[in-house]
């Protein structure tokens, strides 16, 4: 039985792409395969407010990996928002066009942002011929268009039947 990944939903596209991201940058972690007490069993000391970022929005986060200074002690977060988008040819209207965002992500970021983390932009973008190219840039909300995502879900879920 063949399946084709663009027809298979967002979700395991995305899977795909974090699975991806985690491989291109490295000493990053990824949430959902490891489990936050990972955090105290690192070999080196993380400041208390990185700490509680991330035990509170472990379940929201994509990727992430810490910023040593020279006597290994965790002094910044950077964050990685993975994106998955497939390649449009240049021909049609569409070029480029806005990635959905929940307003609950929207916020983490935000009040990442506020303490001094670093966040990123992950888009993986996916071609027909199984190549894919990964493009990192700062995180932006203009990149982003803001969107609940049950009731996107439930949107595309209708237009199915």
């Amino acid at each position: 039985m063949y399946f084709n990944l663009k027809d298979e939903g967002s979700n395991l596209k995305g899977e795909v792409a974090e699975v991806i991201a985690k491989n291109k940058i490295k000493n990053c972690f990824r949430t959902k395969e490891v489990s936050k007490e990972i955090i105290d069993k690192l070999g080196f000391k993380i400041k208390p407010e990185i700490k509680e970022f991330l035990e509170k929005y472990w379940y929201s986060l994509d990727l992430f990996r810490f910023v040593l200074n020279e006597k290994e002690i965790a002094v910044n977060l950077e964050l990685f928002e993975v994106k998955s988008q497939n390649f449009y040819s240049k021909k049609l209207k569409r070029v480029y066009y806005l990635l959905n965002l929940t307003k609950k992500t929207s916020e983490i970021y935000k009040e990442a942002k506020e303490k001094g983390f670093i966040v990123k932009l992950v888009k993986v973008i996916f071609f027909y011929n199984w190549k894919y190219c990964v493009r990192i840039k700062d995180f932006e909300l203009e990149d982003f268009v803001i969107n609940d995502g049950s009731e996107s879900f439930i949107k595309k879920f209708l237009r199915k039947k």
